[in-house]
């Protein structure tokens, strides 16, 4: 697997700052709007079982590319993205 980047984690601090909490919640307030309807994965419902945990990351990565393409061909034609299963 290649490692694109790392992330730092912050020093433990004495006097704890609410910094952190605003970038979560930024960044859920920002995925909400992606995904409307409260929609979190873009994996269908449903029970999946793989022989090999290369056949389960290839199911994930084609529904995730799945539901990226149609968040985009919705933002690219101005509608709504659609909060359905990304089939």
């Amino acid at each position: 697997m290649k490692t694109v980047r790392s992330r730092r984690e912050p020093a433990i601090a004495v006097l704890a700052s609410g910094d952190r909490l605003v970038a979560a919640a930024r960044w859920n307030d920002e995925m909400n709007l992606r995904a409307p309807g409260g929609r979190t994965t873009a994996i269908p419902k449903g029970l999946y079982r793989f022989k090999t945990l290369e056949d389960a990351d290839r199911h994930r990565m084609e529904c995730e590319a799945r539901r990226i393409s149609m968040v985009v061909s919705a933002e690219e034609r101005g509608g709504r993205v659609p909060s359905g299963d990304a089939r």
